[in-house]
């Protein structure tokens, strides 16, 4: 499924080149040249945002306040001068998602844009469940919805019974109904329900624990009890599952708690493991303790919804472990609202980062080996009409070596020969529709006047019921001038 990336961008090379590289892959772009344009044009309903700090008529911090004011949701993903940090800052501290440094980089786009868009599709799945549960809740009776309120706050039916002046066979008869109304089989998905919706719990009080009316309605906020303390051990055991262990910090006191299987993950003793805040950084490397205290911060700030980061930690042994850590602020104080609580979970990825790596060396090998036999790699998306380019590749066909990677194919079609380019389509159609390898040689035109003659091997890309996704090949210029023009598919 396709989103939707709002890009402000003043540079209209920029915009294209990012436009270009979001759309190959598979994100639909909408572009605004100035803040007034973007303010105007721009249905802010969904997606994120890609925003210029540095648009002509609009500074990047007014045009986020105005955002703000507007009450417009969506995600932001700012795009700093490398020689003005100040807007950075200004754009983080009015609530940017995240904050690149022009020149970008275009895997750092990807990520921070996929980034963004997982914040707004959680964002959006979250206030679509809330919104549902609501309206389920709705339905219910005034002295149904008080019955949930009371299982929600842990009490059994006698003491809701006490609390409301009820007979417990009443609660009872009022429970099956609410059931009913809700039309669900089992108490835990209707608290699972109550929750959704944020509905208060009824609690009891009293030094006897006998329970008294409280909670007039509507519902007052809650207050911690029995249910929030359940809900927490709960939340502790998600945790636990969801990784290879989790963690509590008690921000106020600085105390660390770290899950039994999680100290033993890492080949440590409970008296060993840290204990408080400031004992984490004899564990994270040094090299990333900088960024995961940055990044934290910005989480108790609430510039993030969550905190999530993969740096290095030192194991018992010595060595050094990749990880993925998850947690947000799960309690804050009621009138001030600084963090009290934060609990997340941790995932070794350490096998899947040395992989990465493996990775990124072949691929250097592979392009230094393809440098030194003088070929270029070349990629086409057939929905979209992309190509990529790699260097190598634009240097052939004489574009900026720094100029754009993806461009339309037509664009690229433009620079070659008059009297090559009908055949060299001929033949690159011919492979997409048979599936057949293709090897061409046609002459390219620089901008200088020189003219290239470049062979080009491909290969079609089909997903599992045939049908072609993309093209893969490579380009090589032809040293032999006299060599005739050769635009016939080769063989299987």
């Amino acid at each position: 499924m396709a989103f939707l990336v709002h890009l402000a961008e003043a540079d209209p090379d920029l915009a294209g080149s990012l436009t270009a590289l979001l759309a190959s892959h598979g994100h639909r772009v909408e572009t605004y040249g100035s803040a007034g344009g973007f303010l105007r044009q721009a249905v802010l309903e969904e997606g994120c945002i890609l925003l210029d700090l540095s648009l002509p008529d609009m500074r990047g911090d007014a045009l986020l306040e105005e955002l703000g004011r507007r009450g417009v949701a969506l995600p932001v993903v700012a795009l700093a001068a490398s020689d003005d940090p100040a807007a950075a800052v200004r754009a983080m501290k009015l609530g940017a998602l995240d904050c690149l440094e022009k020149p970008v980089a275009e895997e750092e786009v990807l990520a921070a844009v996929e980034r963004a868009l997982d914040s707004w599709r959680e964002d959006r799945d979250r206030r679509r469940l809330h919104a549902s549960a609501r309206a389920r809740i709705a339905a219910l009776s005034p002295r149904e919805r008080q019955i949930l309120q009371g299982l929600l706050g842990g009490l059994s039916n006698k003491a809701i019974a006490r609390l409301l002046g009820l007979s417990p066979r009443t609660v009872e008869m009022h429970r099956a109904n609410m059931m009913d109304s809700l039309a669900l089989d089992s108490l835990p998905e209707a608290l699972r329900l109550a929750i959704d919706a944020g509905l208060a719990p009824l609690d009891g009080d009293g030094e006897d624990d006998e329970p008294r009316l409280t909670v007039p309605a509507p519902p007052r906020p809650r207050r911690p009890g029995e249910a929030e303390r359940r809900h927490e051990e709960k939340l502790k055991l998600i945790l636990e599952a969801s990784g290879d262990g989790a963690w509590e910090w008690i921000v106020p006191s600085s105390e660390i708690r770290l899950s039994t299987r999680l100290i033993e993950r890492f080949g440590y003793t409970p008296e060993q493991a840290p204990d408080s805040f400031d004992g984490l950084e004899g564990f994270v490397h040094p090299d990333d303790w900088e960024r995961f205290r940055s990044t934290i911060h910005d989480h108790l700030e609430g510039r993030s919804e969550s905190f999530t980061l993969e740096f290095r930690i030192r194991r018992a042994d010595g060595r050094w472990a990749w990880i993925f850590d998850f947690g947000s602020v799960v309690d804050r104080d009621a009138e001030t609202g600084a963090p009290l609580r934060m609990a997340g979970s941790i995932s070794e990825i350490t096998e899947r980062k040395e992989e990465e790596q493996r990775a990124r060396e072949a691929a250097e090998l592979l392009e230094l080996a393809l440098w030194g036999a003088g070929a270029g790699v070349w990629e086409l998306d057939l929905e979209t009409r992309i190509i990529r380019l790699c260097r190598r590749s634009r240097e052939l066909f004489g574009f900026a070596l720094h100029g754009l990677e993806f461009m339309g194919l037509d664009d690229w079609a433009a620079a070659l020969h008059p009297d090559d380019g009908e055949a060299a389509f001929e033949a690159l159609h011919r492979s997409i529709d048979t599936g057949a390898p293709v090897a061409a040689e046609y002459r390219v035109l620089h901008t200088n006047g020189s003219c290239v003659r470049i062979r080009s091997l491909g290969k079609v890309i089909a997903d599992p019921s045939g049908r072609p996704l993309r093209m893969v090949g490579l380009h090589q210029e032809v040293s032999d001038e006299a060599k005739a023009l050769t635009l016939q598919p080769a063989p299987r």
